[in-house]
């Protein structure tokens, strides 16, 4: 009489990838036959089963079925359910036993199967110690997702938005026993966020982390000046108001981290406009439009901590002013009999003693050589040039001219005619 056959069919898991969750009520089909052997057959007696975690080493073992000899069944269908809380493992093993009344015993192959009931962890480790106006970083920034799951599925990936369209990589899925790491390295300037979840092979779905919005931005801002007025006399001298336009290039701009200091020798220093800005060009204007010696300096530092470069402190002078110039000595359009002794008086802030000149013209002499007729003394901001006694041999009707023309080009010029 041969032995019982026996059969296991593990039911199908739902998920579909080969793992069992809790949900899917993990078991086995149980079919045992008693052969017919010429017309007849003993009829089966006991029918048990042992299930073992492989990974625990629990055991758990009990009879399906205990069958009278005068029932005489040739076959047996039952199911054998497993506990996901107990048999949590990869290696769950299960075997059934099988008996006649003939005495033969049958044992099946051992069938495993996998089981999880537990969801997936998922935690982000990303360093905040660096950032500068608490979202701002000017470095390089990895972000570490670590994924506590026995049955991990790779086929999910980090969810990553980025302004710039990229700016970023993956390093991939790699398991260490329970733990799945992967390291996301953002190296390109751009606003990132990430989100990231996942199921594992069971249909388990895990908790959802967010990596909320952070910027790198590892770009030098740049610093411009222009003026409107760029001329000069004598260097940096300028007879005209002048307009700076602070030009600064930067994606994450802010107005109040720029430092624009000024100071002028009248001790009203000009204060900046308000911004102004397209895309990453922001632009501010400054008015020197009053006689003094300026300077302008400018620093920034953009949101991420990054230095613009050093800016070279502009110095000029705006001379709005004439220069003072005075005859004295003399009347205009007088006839002399007595002294003439013309006496010219020049002052200005920003006097030039090379910017003085004289003309003298008589209209019977012409142009007359005036270098040995004059002396000159130094006053404040300026000069006094006095001229020695026309004697009587210097009759003529004479037309004196006199220009003055500061460092900024300021000119003024005063001419009298006497006899």
């Amino acid at each position: 009489d041969p032995a019982p056959v026996v059969h296991i069919t593990p039911s199908s898991p739902g998920w579909g990838k080969g793992v069992y969750s809790a949900g899917d009520h993990p078991g086995f089909d149980i079919t045992v036959e008693d052969p017919v052997n010429n017309n007849s057959y003993s009829g089966l007696k006991t029918i048990t089963y042992t299930i073992k975690n492989g990974t625990t080493g629990a055991v758990e073992t009990g009879t399906l079925a205990n069958i009278g000899r005068n029932e005489h069944r040739q076959s047996w269908k039952g199911h054998i359910n497993i506990d996901p809380s107990k048999f949590y493992s990869n290696d769950v093993q299960v075997v059934v036993e099988a008996s006649d009344w003939s005495t033969n015993e049958a044992v099946s192959e051992t069938a495993k199967l996998k089981v999880d009931n537990k969801a997936p962890v998922v935690t982000f480790a990303f360093d905040k110690s660096d950032a500068k106006n608490t979202k701002y970083y000017k470095n390089n920034k990895t972000l570490t997702i670590t994924v506590d799951e026995r049955n991990f599925d790779t086929t999910y990936i980090p969810k990553v938005t980025s302004t710039a369209g990229g700016g970023y990589s993956f390093s991939g899925w790699s398991t260490s026993g329970e733990k799945t790491t992967g390291v996301i390295t953002f190296s390109g300037d751009s606003d990132y966020t990430v989100t990231y979840d996942c199921y594992d092979l069971a249909g388990n779905k895990s908790n959802t982390e967010n990596l909320e919005e952070f910027t790198v931005d590892k770009t030098i801002p740049t610093i411009s000046v222009s003026y409107d007025n760029d001329s000069a006399r004598n260097g940096s001298y300028y007879k005209a108001s002048r307009t700076a336009t602070i030009t600064i290039n930067e994606h994450n701009f802010n107005a109040g981290d720029v430092k624009v200091t000024t100071t002028a020798s009248d001790g009203r220093a000009p204060g900046v406009g308000g911004w102004s800005g397209s895309g990453d060009r922001h632009t501010a204007t400054v008015e020197f439009d009053s006689d003094a010696d300026y300077t302008l300096d400018i620093s920034y530092v953009d949101m991420a901590g990054n230095n613009a470069a050093d800016y070279d402190q502009d110095r000029f002078t705006v001379d709005l002013t004439k220069p003072e110039l005075k005859i004295t000595g003399i009347q205009d359009k007088s006839a002399n009999k007595g002294t003439v002794e013309p006496v010219i008086s020049v002052s200005d802030t920003n006097y030039i003693a090379s910017g003085v000149t004289l003309s003298l013209k008589g209209a019977n002499r012409g142009k007359v050589d005036t270098s040995n007729m004059i002396s000159r003394t130094n006053a404040e901001n300026g000069q006094i040039i006095t001229f020695r006694n026309f004697g009587p041999d210097m009759d003529d009707i004479y037309t004196l001219t006199a220009k003055s023309v500061d460092k900024a080009g300021n000119e003024t010029v005063q001419s009298i005619t006497f006899s």
